[in-house]
């Protein structure tokens, strides 16, 4: 695949990442796309492709606001709470699918970080 990108006229090789608390296995392969992502942007640095990693961020969907009641019980706090504390980073999925689509228009200016959607 890394092969065929470095024939293609636009190059852009996007990993997505997602953090939440209390979800251990989650963010260890999480952890690990952001770390594949810096270890491609190295090893393709003269190839013309853009390599970054973006994290959606708190994107209120049925699976994140199921996890969200899950780990609202162990951090003790309603889900209304929850929501309240976290108000200024909820988007919506039609705005993080914005996001992410002007990311991969952008790939140059965001080649070898890690960004969230929101910054986009």
């Amino acid at each position: 695949m890394l092969l065929e990108k470095t024939q293609q006229r636009y190059r852009c090789f996007c990993l997505i990442f997602q953090c939440f608390p209390l979800h251990g296995a989650y963010e260890v392969f999480k952890t690990s796309q952001v770390e594949l992502s810096n270890t491609l942007s190295i090893e393709l640095e003269n190839t013309n492709i853009h390599v970054y990693a973006i994290g959606p961020g708190l994107v209120k969907t049925e699976t994140a606001m199921n996890a969200i009641e899950i780990v609202d019980g162990s951090m003790k706090i309603s889900t209304d709470e929850f929501y309240q504390m976290n108000s200024r980073h909820i988007i919506d999925a039609e705005s993080a699918g914005v996001g992410f689509a002007l990311s991969v228009l952008n790939a140059k200016n965001y080649h070898r970080q890690e960004i969230g959607t929101i910054q986009v």
